[in-house]
């Protein structure tokens, strides 16, 4: 068997033979469908290395931003475990002096430019006094520890993974764009090997997905010709469609009727609830 010999390997010809009958041609795309099928792996295969450079690249161009990113997202997502850790720990513990961490931390704080000028802010007396109150209680006690303690160290393990993350995506986009030629030569190659074996094959199904669905409506006696096996597979084509679309139909009414349900619930809490309210105030009254 002739065979097309490259830097990659070799790849045998797909032999046409003689195409006088039917049979012949069927023949042929059971030949074809497993280089075919070896052809179109190799493709997944490149297809899959082209989207980690694509990743990889965007790694590296986005590199000076991520951190910050970063920061920013894990010190929202991990702000009130942090908040409810920190004013335990420094409720808790206490310095060599006795005094409590938060303590330090308070009159710290209210030495600073930022947080003399935050109290001198905030009104006196009154209801806007106890406003303020609650203010400086979320502030001092919530936002302040995220913003100095939190969100640096954040930030630091952000730097940390954002670096090792371009040093990986580098080491991706070198390997990759190294192989990715290699296996475009390699598609070349097979595709010369079956140039003339995919001339028998109509334009539109030139893929192993449809190749073995000619073969095996032939061999099971489902069609006695080519455009029957075409015209079969279209039918199996468009089947697996609408039953796809149905599928996705099923599922969006199954969404609908869990989300009802869901509603149905809160609303029978509710009514228990306005029950019990209206129960208790009844009591109460009488």
């Amino acid at each position: 068997m002739e065979q097309v010999i490259k830097a990659g390997g070799a790849y045998p010809i797909v032999e046409v033979g003689s195409i006088e009958t039917v049979r012949d041609i069927f023949g042929l795309y059971a030949r074809l469908s497993g280089p075919l099928k070896e052809m179109e792996q190799v493709c997944d295969r490149q297809e899959a290395l082209e989207k980690e450079v694509k990743e990889a690249r965007e790694t590296v161009s986005t590199a000076f931003i991520r951190p910050f990113i970063s920061a920013f997202v894990w010190t929202f997502c991990l702000a009130i475990p942090f908040i409810i850790l920190f004013l335990i720990i420094t409720n808790v513990v206490h310095a060599s002096d006795g005094q409590a961490l938060f303590d330090v931390y308070d009159q710290w704080l209210s030495e600073t430019t930022l947080g003399a000028k935050f109290l001198g802010m905030l009104p006196k007396g009154g209801f806007l006094g106890l406003v303020s109150i609650v203010l400086s209680l979320v502030l001092w006690g919530g936002l302040f520890p995220c913003i100095i303690f939190l969100l640096p160290a954040m930030f630091a393990l952000s730097v940390i993974a954002t670096i090792f993350s371009v040093i990986f995506a580098k080491r991706v986009i070198k390997k990759n764009t190294a192989v990715i030629p290699l296996l475009q030569q390699e598609i070349d190659d097979r595709i010369r090997a079956m140039a003339e074996a995919l001339s028998y094959v109509p334009p539109d199904y030139r893929f192993s997905m449809a190749i073995n669905h000619f073969v095996q409506s032939y061999a099971n006696q489902k069609a006695d010709s080519l455009k029957e096996a075409v015209n079969l597979f279209d039918v199996y084509m468009h089947q697996q469609k609408m039953e796809q679309k149905q599928q996705e139909i099923l599922d969006m009414e199954r969404r609908k009727l869990s989300e009802m349900a869901y509603q149905s619930e809160q609303l029978d809490k509710i009514n228990r609830n306005i029950k019990q309210i209206k129960h208790d105030v009844d009591w109460m009254s009488w």
